[in-house]
């Protein structure tokens, strides 16, 4: 009698149940590390554009004009962008957060209104929403800087759970 070569379907079986188990422990939490470094990117983003409204009210001494009013997209072609480049405030301006929706920035309308701004990601909902922590734990959330400081900002372990982000109003 030959001997036979190979592996029964049990052990077979049981291999594709290890590899199942494995594939369901690691992907969720390949998918909230990737949503984290989104929120980093966001952050460190936000973080330049900080830097480069503070040389701008350096030199001009008040925040740029939004001329669009509040909730303005920064983009190319669209408010701030543009500008800043040409100006040199930024050598490449990041005007997409880490789920590729764009900066919001709100500020004075004229040169009186112009004491400050606010810009924000609007997280990975893509709604604006006020109301919610000044420190929070889910991506859908806002990350929002306000002259140079973050006021709503995420902290410790991220969810998808939107408890805690309230969409009510727009980016100010």
């Amino acid at each position: 009698m030959k001997k036979q070569k190979g592996f029964t379907l049990i052990e077979l079986l049981i291999v594709i149940a290890i590899i199942g188990i494995i594939a369901a422990i690691a992907i969720p939490n390949l998918l909230n590390a990737l949503d984290r470094s989104r929120q980093k990117r966001s952050q460190a983003d936000l973080r330049t554009w900080g830097s480069a409204l503070g040389t701008y009210l350096v030199d001009w001494n008040f925040y740029p004009f939004d001329p669009t009013g509040p909730d303005a997209p920064i983009g190319p072609g669209v408010f701030l962008y543009d500008e800043f480049q040409a100006d040199k405030y930024l050598e490449s301006a990041p005007y997409q957060d880490g789920w590729n929706n764009v900066f919001r920035y709100t500020g004075g309308t004229d040169m009186i209104s112009a004491w400050g701004y606010t810009i924000c990601s609007l997280g990975k909902g893509n709604i604006s929403e006020t109301g919610g922590p000044p420190k929070f734990r889910c991506f859908q959330c806002d990350i929002r800087l306000r002259n140079g400081q973050f006021f709503m900002r995420p902290e410790g372990p991220q969810t998808d759970n939107i408890i805690g982000c309230v969409p009510t109003a727009p980016c100010i």
